[in-house]
């Protein structure tokens, strides 16, 4: 295998773990389907545009005990912006745009079955990878999750698969461990996350205050966290990474939680990953930093 294509190869490797979502070698390389330059853009203009809503600073209680409570009936629709941005000397972009970003909608609504138990279930309505060379669609993924003991639990009915389940809500829909009473200034550490992998990655949380999100009052919790070696962590990769390799994350970020229901209305993340490898040997040296940024947004509807 030439270089050029090692280091293609490793590239996917990198982007496929940033954005939980496999990445085909010719995002790098263009081929005959080239992705013209201006469906790119458009179609990032409309995803910033999508995902930039006001955030407004608010007034809060002094105290709360954060309960999920998903009312019976409500829908949501949500958007998922996921722009990953490499170095110059690895990078097609132009300007301030991405090399590649991930562009999900959706939706999703809170039912209750015969046996009193609340079931939040949605779907993807687009799911696509977008690169300056191509446009790829992504399969839709399915959630169905249960509210059980105050927590959501990933379920599937009986005698059915979904063969795309998607997982990440389970971990982010609400603020699982932390302390039961919560006011600004309070801080605590835990392993579970904001991020893929969700669980072993060290966090640090701060209630910052709270804020005004779509329409809905939410209380404002600020996470910073940090993983040794991403790469090598399981369930992490999409393709096996070389076994020398490594990826260093930092990332921090916002997340938003409604006050009347517990659940997330709006999670902002900023990350910069050093990644290390032979694959990707410059004049430079090597390694590489990549920075990425990922917004969550839900829409009551």
């Amino acid at each position: 295998m030439d270089n050029k294509l090692k280091r293609r190869t490793f590239l996917t490797v990198v982007i496929g773990t940033l954005l939980g979502t496999p990445v085909a070698i010719r995002v790098f390389r263009g081929d005959k389907q080239h992705l013209e330059t201006h469906r790119f853009t458009q179609e990032l203009q409309r995803m910033r545009s999508l995902t930039h809503v006001p955030v407004q600073s608010t007034d809060g209680p002094s105290s709360l005990k954060l309960t999920l409570t998903p009312p019976i009936g409500q829908s949501w629709n949500y958007a998922i912006f996921a722009p990953s941005f490499l170095p110059k000397e690895f990078s097609h972009a132009l300007g301030d745009e991405p090399d590649m970003f991930l562009a999900r909608e959706g939706n999703f609504s809170a039912n209750q079955t015969n046996r009193g138990q609340i079931v939040l279930t949605g779907r993807d309505t687009i799911a696509i990878l977008c690169s300056p060379l191509n446009m790829a669609e992504r399969p839709r993924s399915e959630m169905i999750l249960l509210v059980r003991d105050g927590e959501l639990r990933m379920a599937e009915p009986k005698g059915e698969v979904i063969v795309h389940h998607d997982q990440q809500f389970s971990h982010l829909l609400s603020l699982a461990g932390g302390p039961q009473e919560l006011a600004v200034g309070k801080k605590w550490k835990s392993n579970t996350g904001r991020i893929k992998p969700f669980e072993h990655c060290p966090t640090e949380y701060e209630v910052a205050g709270f804020a005004e999100v779509v329409g809905r009052q939410t209380v404002n919790i600020r996470f910073e966290g940090s993983i040794p070696n991403v790469a090598q962590l399981p369930g992490v990769n999409l393709q096996k990474p070389d076994k020398d390799a490594s990826m260093t994350n930092e990332h921090e970020g916002n997340a938003y939680f409604d006050l009347e229901t517990g659940l997330l209305i709006r999670q902002e993340t900023t990350m910069s990953t050093t990644v290390r490898s032979k694959e990707i040997a410059t004049r430079n040296g090597d390694s590489m930093t990549v920075k990425a940024d990922s917004i969550i947004q839900f829409f009551p509807v």
